[in-house]
């Protein structure tokens, strides 16, 4: 076994530097005896390292190994495991033996063991891959139901992502592409534990033309099409209860079957058209020949006219005549006003087929016959008699399509440019040959223009054989004028089809046509704007290796498509390859590479491009500009922010508002409000005039820093100046009102919204929800919370967490629990905060039972218990001075992997000392050091105050001097409960000297210290240090209580 796991590292490592070669990526690798053991040894040595998992290492490995870690026990089913077995790792599973797993899980328990003791059965051996049926990928939301369209079309958008992975390894590896995508979709009910109700499950399908390149945004819209469907056939209404979600690409085809399937769709239905298109009647051909030559109409009226009949060809399938009927016509306009000359009527021929781009279309009766017919001469009635004039026979290649028709413009300049090339010029004096060379030209245009059109009509997906067979009978003139395929290449880079004009690209190469970097530069482009940041860096390498150099519009092409895909450095790297390619970089580069530091969150990468552009003369663009100012907005550099907008002038670059609002939200993110507000009152000075988005940005700036009068005040200046506010507008002000508790002026912004036309959104109403609930209006928040139906605002999570947290506050228990169970009925999703508001509603309130009774089921809530939950439990607990049960769930947190903070500390050393254990507060506190929990002025007070109920006065002195060496000041709580101690102790000079000390601890004596050292000194028959204790509470303006004169008194 191990000369195999070596042969095996060997290979491995060979691999690795093939990769690195070939790539320049880094990788680790893992060697072992099956899949599972080699992937967990691949992540042990990292980065750019490989290991060896020999057979006697695997149990020491699996010992301390969290289930976690092994696949498939990363979600519930590790949960389920967690909690049954109560184990944690994969040994002490495997220490549980295989009876007791097997017991706990009978279906999976035989896998479960096997799986922890490192084998993986299905690894064992190498098994042929089957071709799938299907792709599909899907998430459940037990715990968290989506409610909304928009969260449901969220998570659309991230399955299609690996949905489109799947996919493109179908494509590369297999040919295969699917015609089908699905959604499915489960409402209600579920697996779970407490999960009540049954749910229902449904499926909506439409067919997809994904081809050889489809996109993620192209399966995406598939599901969030067939998503609708399904809300508009099933009148659903949010909130929608999703559990399960779905994304499933079907009916997997080869790529060459879906060519295939198209071309014999045009094949067989060319011979059709082409036997039932009936010849042209005189009429038809008089119109299209006075299409051709405008000219006709002004002497047709004056021609002489000869009637004759002409017979309908006999171009049919089969020996039958398409049509019976002879018809008469003038022949007079045709032939110009001269005689007409007769034929000898010669057999006739049949029809040729329908060309490529008419197969299987409608087509005018008139275009149709030219194509099937028009190498057949018309034959006279008889001899002597005029014979019908026929149009000049078009190549393949320029056939006109046929949506068109004969009366198109393109169809009537392809027809001109030819006749233009063979008819001698009006002028003799001019130069025969440069007409007819411009003559010449346009007609190739003309026709490449139209090549462009059948090569969209093939669609974003077309296949090689497909483009071949449009482009092949031009290639020879392409070989000879290669602007021409420019002209191609650039058409296609306008419709944003990167992937055919690479195709034709390709096939120009290998069919010898030149090719020059404009060619290139086509392509690029159009790959560049659709963000194929991958392809566009393998054309560029395949540029310089057929030694075609690429120059500043290559480079700045690949550099735009890296920007739009995200990649930062790459664009960064190709920006410093410029000087390697002697190419000088301009303001489309540098541009590109601003706007790809700044996508990428990299402000101090943009100030490192500006300080290089000040050594160059290049002049960048407004685009670049405003991605540099966004970036100096990000890395809250408003000064900087403002000097680019003020320089834009001199750069002959104008400040637009996008510009001026870029710069205001610069402002806002480092409290700017006064700079931000000038910015904009100063906008129509620069021909700026401020719409609604700089008006939001600035109301922004001031709610961000409190400024809700100046917030307000904007808002109700918008119409003055012909400025439509919006809903952000209203919740920008409103959220200025709750950071600074303004709950009326909030309502009242609210209840204007209906007066401007502007229905209020979940967003406006939690932001007055919010207002009152920090202002302490709970009855206020609820009336809000129940008035949303009526305004068509479908309340969220967050709406019902605020009211909550306002019966928190307000210690109403009741409303609480009643928010909760509104949230069940309307299939809201609970979440820990608001189960942790309702459980600190409870406490405060002193009903410890429902409060521990809802920590306890939050579970069967689908709700994960976090800290903040144990901190409400635990403080429960405290208030009801059971300090037992708060030290219990104080160390049930270690065990479901949650490290106790501060908070929870607190709480349960505040709970030992209402029931005066000074002894669990001390070994409390001593226990936040090792649990990296560092304590602060609550914890040290709670335990002096326990230490001083016990009359433990030596501890409690010991506190207050340690807390200066922790950097904490002192409180006059841990004063108070120092001098009280003391006195308990009988220690009159400790307790004076305490009280002595307050001022220079930065603490006021106030009434209770000096009561607690009044009773010091009459507890030791001290009276006359008691009187003037009494006598100093008068000068320091401490008003003594009756508590003063009593301990005072019994001295």
């Amino acid at each position: 076994v191990t000369r195999r796991l070596v042969a095996g590292a060997v290979v491995v490592a060979e691999l690795r530097a093939e990769v690195k070669a070939t790539l320049g990526f880094t990788c680790s690798g893992g060697v072992a005896t099956n899949k599972l053991l080699a992937k967990l040894g691949c992540g042990l040595h990292k980065p750019d390292q490989q290991t060896i998992l020999l057979p006697r290492a695997v149990p020491l490995l699996l010992q301390d190994l969290p289930l976690d870690r092994l696949p498939g026990l990363g979600g519930d089913l590790g949960g389920a495991v967690k909690s049954r077995l109560g184990v944690e790792t994969a040994g002490q599973l495997v220490a549980k033996g295989r009876e007791e797993v097997r017991a706990q899980f009978p279906e999976k328990g035989d896998w479960l063991f096997s799986l922890a003791s490192g084998l993986d059965a299905a690894a064992d051996s190498v098994k042929d891959r089957q071709l799938v049926k299907s792709l599909s990928n899907g998430k459940t939301f037990f715990q968290q139901r989506l409610s909304t369209a928009a969260e449901v079309e969220k998570w659309i958008d991230g399955l299609a992502g690996e949905l489109h992975r799947r996919y493109q390894e179908q494509v590369e590896h297999h040919q295969r592409t699917p015609t089908t995508i699905g959604v499915h979709i489960s409402v209600g009910g579920g697996r779970g534990k407490g999960m009540k109700g049954s749910s229902e499950s449904f499926s909506k399908q439409q067919s997809i033309d994904l081809g050889r390149a489809g996109t993620v945004e192209q399966i995406a819209a598939g599901g969030k099409a067939c998503f609708h469907r399904w809300i508009s056939s099933s009148f659903r209404n949010p909130p929608l209860g999703v559990t399960s979600l779905g994304l499933s690409l079907t009916g997997m085809i080869s790529l060459e079957a879906s060519n295939a399937t198209l071309a014999q769709l045009f094949s067989k239905s060319a011979p059709k058209a082409s036997a039932t298109v009936p010849a042209p009647t005189a009429v038809e051909v008089a119109a299209w020949r006075m299409v051709m030559d405008p000219d006709l109409k002004a002497r047709g009226n004056n021609a002489p006219a000869a009637s004759a009949t002409v017979p309908a060809p006999a171009a049919v399938e089969g020996g039958e005549a398409s049509r019976a009927k002879r018809q008469k016509f003038s022949t007079g306009s045709f032939l110009g006003g001269g005689a007409a000359q007769a034929q000898t009527p010669g057999p006739p021929k049949e029809a040729q087929p329908a060309p490529d781009g008419l197969a299987g279309r409608k087509v005018s009766r008139i275009s149709a016959a030219l194509f099937a017919n028009a190498a057949a001469p018309v034959v006279a009635r008889a001899p002597g008699e005029p014979v019908l004039w026929r149009p000049p026979v078009l190549d393949a290649s320029q056939a006109v399509e046929s949506r068109w028709g004969v009366g198109d413009a393109r169809a009537e300049k392809c027809q001109r440019g030819e006749e233009m090339s063979r008819r001698p010029p009006a002028d003799e004096s001019q130069n025969v040959g440069e007409k007819q060379e411009t003559a010449a030209s346009l007609h190739h245009q003309t026709v490449e223009q139209l090549l462009v059109e059948q090569l969209l009509s093939l669609g974003p997906s077309a296949g090689r054989e497909e483009v071949f067979q449009v482009i092949i009978r031009r290639l020879d003139l392409w070989r000879t004028s290669p602007r021409l395929a420019t002209v191609v290449l650039t058409g296609l880079a306008r419709q944003l089809q990167p992937f055919v004009a690479h195709c034709v690209l390709t096939l120009m190469l290998e069919n010898r046509v030149q090719t020059n970097v404009i060619h290139y530069n086509a392509v690029l482009d159009a790959h560049a704007k659709c963000g194929n940041w991958q392809v566009a860096l393998n054309l560029l390498s395949g540029m310089l290796e057929l030694k075609a150099m690429p120059d500043v519009v290559s480079l700045s092409s690949v550099i735009s498509s890296c920007e739009k895909g995200g990649y930062w450095q790459l664009a960064l790297s190709l920006l410093r390859s410029l000087p390697e390619l002697r190419v000088t970089a301009n303001e489309i580069t540098y541009g590109a590479s601003i706007s790809a530091c700044e996508k990428g969150g990299q402000w101090q990468r943009v100030l490192g491009l500006l300080r290089a552009l000040a050594e160059t003369k290049v002049i960048l663009n407004e685009i670049s500009y405003n991605a540099m100012i966004t970036a100096s907005s990000h890395g809250g550099h408003w000064q900087l922010a403002l000097n680019l907008l003020h320089a834009m002038p001199e750069a002959r670059a104008s400040p637009t508002r996008i510009h001026h609002n870029t710069a205001i939200s610069a402002c806002k993110t480092t409290g700017q409000w006064k700079l931000a507000l000038s910015l904009m009152c100063s906008m129509p000075n620069r021909r700026a005039t401020p719409n609604e988005i700089s008006y939001n940005a600035a109301i922004s700036t001031c709610e961000a820093f409190g400024h809700w009068q100046v917030g307000i005040s904007l808002l109700r200046s918008m119409p003055e100046i012909r400025v439509t506010a919006d809903e952000v507008s209203y919740n920008a002000a409103m959220s200025s009102c709750t950071r600074r508790h303004q709950w009326e002026s909030a309502i009242s912004v609210l209840s204007s919204m209906p007066q401007r036309r502007i229905s209020p959104d979940v967003i406006s109403h939690n932001s007055a929800i919010s207002a009152c609930e920090k202002a302490g209006q709970w009855l206020h928040s609820l009336v809000l919370l129940t008035s949303m139906p009526a305004s068509r605002a479908a309340a969220d999570r967050i709406s019902f967490n605020a009211a909550l947290s306002s019966c928190e506050k307000a210690s109403q228990w009741q409303p609480a629990l009643s928010i909760l169970s509104i949230m069940a009925s309307r299939q809201v999703v609970r979440d820990e905060i608001g189960c942790s508001a309702a459980i600190s509603a409870c406490g405060n309130a002193g009903q410890m039972q429902i409060a521990l009774s809802l920590f306890l089921g939050m579970p069967d809530m689908f709700v994960v218990r976090d800290k903040i939950s144990y901190s409400a439990g635990i403080s429960a607990c405290q208030r009801a001075s059971h300090w037992h049960l708060a030290v219990s769930l104080l160390r049930d947190m270690p065990q479901v992997r949650l490290a106790p903070d501060v908070i929870s500390n607190n709480a349960a050393i505040s709970a030992c000392e209402r029931g005066s254990q000074w002894v669990p507060a001390l070994c409390l506190l001593h226990g936040m050091h090792q649990r990296s929990a560092t304590p602060d002025e609550s914890s040290y007070n709670a335990c002096s105050s326990a230490c001083e109920k016990a009359d433990q006065w030596q501890f409690a002195l010991q506190l207050l001097k340690a807390m200066p060496d922790l950097r904490l000041t002192p409180s006059a709580i841990s004063s108070v409960a120092c001098i009280a101690a003391c006195s308990k102790g009988g220690q009159w000079q400790l307790a004076l000297h305490c009280l002595n000390e307050m001022p220079e601890m930065l603490q006021m004596p106030n009434v209770i210290s000096y009561n607690a050292a009044i009773a010091a000194c009459s507890n030791s028959g001290r009276w006359q240090l008691a009187c003037r204790l009494l006598q100093a509470m008068r000068d320091t303006r401490a008003r003594p209580t009756h508590v003063s004169y009593d301990a005072a008194r019994r001295s």
